[in-house]
This record gives structure tokens, sequence and C-alpha cells, in this order.
């Protein structure tokens, strides 16, 4: 019994350097361009035609919508950027947070988390070639 025991925590173990942790971006990913259409006095329709429904709505606030978005890859810090629309009688009146109309914020996008992701598998595998 002791045997068996010992080979299945030997069997569990050895396989925890083959471990490949995905990189996965949270949220609502917006892009300039979808920011420069948004013009005061649109209504909450037009505006989610052009950037999707808020991934953050608050029962409490419905005359504010929150577009997060989170990404972070292992050798780089937490990259949030943010969104804050407010609305008045169902049209746009303010837009705040980290893009602007005309601005010129910088993300990672989907293809640069596919780039990303497969330098992370090929160093994994690299570790896992090293350990053997």
């Amino acid at each position: 019994m002791r045997l068996a025991v010992l080979t299945l925590a030997f069997v569990l173990t050895s396989g925890c350097s083959l471990i490949y942790k995905q990189t996965v971006p949270q949220g609502n990913l917006l892009e300039q361009a979808q920011v420069d259409l948004l013009e005061p006095g649109m209504t909450k329709r037009q505006v989610a035609l052009i950037l999707g429904t808020p991934a953050v709505q608050s029962p409490f606030h419905q005359d504010r919508w929150d577009y997060i978005y989170s990404y972070q890859s292992d050798d780089q810090p937490r990259q949030v950027k943010n969104l804050t629309l407010a609305f008045t009688d169902s049209q746009l009146a303010r837009i705040e947070g980290d893009f602007k109309p005309g601005g010129d914020v910088q993300i990672f996008k989907p293809e640069d988390v596919i780039k990303r992701a497969e330098i992370d598998l090929e160093k994994a595998e690299a570790a896992s070639k090293a350990d053997k």
C-alpha cells in the first residue's frame, strides 16, 4: 500500500514543471478608433453598437458605464486601462479614464496576446527539455 501511495505521489509531482500558465486578457478590449467615434449626445444604444456592452455595470448607477481592460504576462507588470462613460437622460454626457476621443492609448491587442502566449509556451517547453 505504501509503495502504491509513494508511486502515485512521485508520478503526480514529477509533472509539475510541465505546467503552462496561459496569459488571458480580461475585460473589454477597446481600440482608440472606436473611442474616437464617441460624441456627446449619443444614445446608450449607439454607444453599445460602437463599444459593445461594458464589462462592469452597476445596478445602482444605471447612467454610468465602465469599460475595464486588464492584461499581465509573466515578465511584465499588470496593465489596466479604463474608460468611464456618464449618461444624462440616456445620452452620453461625459467621457473619463485612459481613453479620450482623439487620444493615443496603446494596449495589447489580440494578436500581441497570441504572440506573447507562443513565446511563453516556447519558454515552458525549453525549460521542460532542460529539466529532462
